[in-house]
Parts: C-alpha cells; sequence; structure tokens
C-alpha cells in the first residue's frame, strides 16, 4: 500500500490537484504540460483513476514538488 502525503493530504489525487491549482492551471494546460490527455488529469484528480507511482513521480517533478523519504 502507497501512502502519498503533503501538507497533511494522504492522497496522490489531492497532491495533484493542489499543484495543479499552485501553478494557476486550468486541467487542460496541466494536461498539456504534463503531456497526457485533460480527461485523465480529470480523472485521476477526482480519484476515478489510480496512477502508478511512476506516473505520480514524474508529474510531482514536472510540477515542482518535491519527494522526501523518512526512514
Amino acid at each position: 500500500m502507497m501512502i502519498y502525503t503533503a501538507y497533511g493530504m494522504t492522497s496522490s489525487s489531492e497532491i495533484l490537484d493542489r499543484l495543479i491549482r499552485a501553478h494557476q492551471m486550468t486541467q487542460g494546460q496541466a494536461a498539456v504540460f504534463l503531456g497526457v490527455k485533460q480527461h485523465h488529469i480529470s480523472l485521476y484528480v477526482n480519484g476515478k483513476r489510480k496512477m502508478s507511482a511512476d506516473r505520480f513521480l514524474l508529474f510531482l517533478e514536472k510540477l515542482g514538488g518535491e519527494v522526501r523519504v523518512k526512514g
């Protein structure tokens, strides 16, 4: 089981939504920037489609997110 945490959020969809909003992008603009279809961004943000860890990390990197691993 994977748990994503940032600012008290525990889902990748919440984190993706927060990052898109922080960049003041629409889902369509984010889709172009991230190289995916807008429909997929909508599904991810609304929690109707799960992202692979690789895709999530790629999106984080492109949107300027930070990954910290605590042991």
